[in-house]
């Protein structure tokens, strides 16, 4: 103390002294071994926790491994070991995918080259840049050469070619690389490799982007059992050629025979019938006074008949003519025809109180000859079965059906049973008695072949008792 010039000793104890430090001590030792405990007990869970994500981790990992590419690890973190494993299962969905469209590629390019077997088809590329080719696998079949040795160049590939065909094949493939067109063309393989076949070839440019031609690709085809085919098919052809020729001379020299067997019958029988019916008719006329009644019947029959067998040679006649004429087409007004025919045909039936009705403006362009007779055969049937109709009633017309013009004549004479149509057009078939409707059975049929003539299609309705329609086209 300088002021007062004195000096003070004072006297502590180094417990007392140093009693805050040790407490102090004893805090941070207190608070250091529980933080250390602490560390070993959250080091030791966390350890735990680790070592069971990692466990998890290496069996999934494990899975994966195995090909169990759908295996999920149970791990839902976010820490780095979630993390990793997440992108573990990300990585196994990216390979199985892979996986898949390899699989999905291979069966793609084993199916082609089946395909290309079956059909005996192979494809090829070549770059002109480069001079590199691809063959495919049916390439290498087709041609026999050995895949083993590697792709052929092009003139190795000349060879296998005929040699009458290699500058042709060459020609076209410049060409296309020339014009930058696609061609198609055959050529054949060299016999000096085996038995000749037929190839169809496809050739293809292959452009840049500034549209250069750069390469060439294309098909292989071989065609070899089609042209067998296609020779075998000429072949007969020819053949029926000749066997339709030989056919057709045949026919008409039966034609010619018939013709002249129809008109050496026609004359031979006619004459005779003449004769028959020419005495039966004077008989009648001159002696029938000295006849009885069953003489006159006998007499009359004689001469129905003669008469009936004259009809019947005369239809006979018009039908092989109809076989025999030869089509002359022009332009016909039908429905003038109709009234010709019908006005020609109405004294025979007396039918002068028949209604007919007639539409008007039906044109045709056909042959007027055939279409006569036709016509004729149809209306005389119309006319014959309404003569006993009070008021008989007969119509021609014509109407559009699919695309095509349909005739039709209409009557509401006797009719006919629709269970035997079938019978309708056929020689010598009657659906009604000759005792009730006269005739020889051959009007439909002659009908019939005139339509056939004509490259037309006839038919018939009808009931009985409610009169019948006939149906035709005309080519």
């Amino acid at each position: 103390m300088p002021l007062y010039g004195m000096v003070i000793i004072t006297e502590v104890h180094v417990s007392e002294a140093f009693a805050p430090v040790y407490r102090m001590a004893w805090i941070i030792f207190g608070i250091t071994l529980f933080l250390l405990a602490a560390g070993i007990i959250i080091t030791s869970r966390f350890s735990r926790l680790v070592n069971i994500s990692l466990k998890r981790l290496i069996t999934g990992t494990q899975e994966i491994g195995k090909g169990n590419l759908d295996y999920e690890i149970p791990i839902t973190s976010k820490d780095e070991i979630g993390q990793l494993s997440r992108a573990f299962e990300k990585m196994a969905r990216v390979l199985k995918a892979t996986t898949v469209s390899r699989d999905v590629l291979a069966r793609s390019e084993q199916s082609l080259v089946t395909a290309q077997q079956i059909a005996r088809m192979g494809n090829w590329e070549r770059d002109l840049v480069t001079g590199r080719s691809y063959w495919s696998r049916e390439m290498f079949r087709l041609t026999g050469l050995d895949p083993s040795a590697g792709i052929p160049d092009f003139q190795t590939f000349l060879e296998f070619i005929h040699p009458d065909d290699r500058h042709y094949v060459l020609g076209q493939d410049t060409r296309v690389a020339n014009t930058g067109r696609s061609l198609t063309f055959e050529f054949r393989s060299n016999p000096d490799r085996g038995p000749v076949r037929h190839f169809l070839s496809v050739v293809e440019p292959v452009k840049d982007e500034n549209g250069k031609t750069t390469g060439l690709k294309g098909i292989l085809h071989d065609i070899t059992e089609l042209k067998k085919a296609e020779e075998e098919i000429k072949n007969l052809n020819r053949e029926l050629e000749i066997r339709v020729v030989q056919r057709t001379a045949q026919l008409e020299a039966t034609n010619r025979e018939l013709e002249a067997f129809v008109y050496s019958v026609s004359h031979d029988l006619k004459a005779p019938l003449r004769s028959i019916t020419g005495f039966s008719q004077a008989l009648l006329e001159d002696y029938k006074d000295r006849l009885d009644e069953m003489g006159k019947d006998y007499l009359q029959r004689i001469y129905n008949n003669a008469r009936r067998m004259d009809e019947l040679i005369t239809d006979l006649l018009t039908l092989s003519r109809v076989t025999r004429h030869e089509v002359q087409e022009r332009d016909i007004d039908l429905s003038a025809l109709v009234r010709k025919i019908l006005t020609d045909l109405s004294p025979t039936h007396n039918s002068k109180n028949a209604e007919l009705i007639i539409q008007d403006g039906i044109s045709v362009r056909s042959d007027p000859h055939l279409l006569e007779i036709m016509l004729t055969n149809l209306l005389d049937n119309a006319l014959k079965f309404t003569g006993k109709k009070p008021y008989p009633r007969i119509e021609f017309g014509s109407f559009r059906e699919d695309n095509k013009t349909v005739y039709y004549i209409r009557d509401n004479g006797a009719g006919f049973d629709m269970a035997y149509v079938d019978r309708l057009f056929a020689p010598f078939q009657r659906l009604h008695s000759a005792e009730e409707f006269p005739g020889t059975g051959i009007g439909l049929a002659i009908v019939q072949r005139v339509i056939n003539r004509l490259g037309g299609r006839v038919w018939a309705e009808g009931e009985v008792d409610k009169g019948a329609t006939f149906y035709f086209t005309l080519g």
